[in-house]
């Protein structure tokens, strides 16, 4: 966790998450963004396509 809230999440098979936990309305909810290697390589090829 980065203190932000930021999570990487690892599965018993090995499959990565990354989550973001927060509170809305006092409640702790959490929002997933992608699997790991989705994100990495999307932010990867946006730098690399100029």
């Amino acid at each position: 966790m980065d203190g932000g809230g930021l999570q990487l999440w690892i599965t018993p098979e090995k499959k990565r998450y990354w989550r973001c936990a927060y509170r809305f309305d006092g409640k702790q909810k959490v929002f997933t963004i992608g699997v790991y290697h989705d994100v990495v390589r999307s932010a990867g090829g946006s730098r690399g396509m100029k």
